[in-house]
């Protein structure tokens, strides 16, 4: 039976469908986790795959609001990062945040399907282009922080 099980996740692998363990799968929406150990550093999980972000400077995540804000709005805990990630119970997370997916305007035309691409949205620093599987999603920046796309996060100045 073990060689089985071994099998099927070398074959997951080889054919490119693993997933992240604690990422929601199969889920269209988009969801946000601590990254354990650094609390400047959060997963966002789509579709069953994890993508590491970090928040701008003196930025910590924040899991109740599903944001990057400030230290002293934050329950953070850097501590060492654990031997795996849990797979069976997701933590109670707030309801995410439902990015609005822009109509087929050939927005992420060009780049590749298989890996988040963040791009700025045209006029409006306050959010920002999110290109995965040839879907454009418009994403907010948090209250107070604009896009910067040369950093490709949300900061404290606009850069286009």
């Amino acid at each position: 039976m073990m060689k089985v099980g071994v099998l099927i996740l070398y074959l997951s692998v080889c054919n490119g469908l693993a997933t992240d363990s604690f990422c929601p799968f199969p889920s269209d929406k988009i969801t946000f986790f601590p990254f354990p150990g650094n609390c400047q550093k959060f997963y966002e999980c789509l579709n069953g795959h994890a993508f590491e972000y970090n928040c701008p400077p003196n930025l910590y995540w924040n899991q109740k609001i599903v944001e990057c804000d400030f230290l002293e709005n934050v329950e953070c805990e850097d501590g060492p990062v654990p031997a795996s990630v849990p797979t069976t119970e997701v933590p109670d997370v707030p309801t995410p945040v439902v990015p609005t997916v822009a109509p087929p305007d050939e927005t992420c035309v060009g780049f590749s399907p298989n890996e988040a691409t963040l791009i700025p949205y045209p006029g409006d620093c306050s959010k920002y282009y999110e290109c995965f599987a040839g879907k454009a999603n418009i994403m907010p920046c948090p209250p107070g922080l604009f896009w910067d796309n040369p950093k490709k996060t949300c900061d404290f100045i606009c850069v286009p």
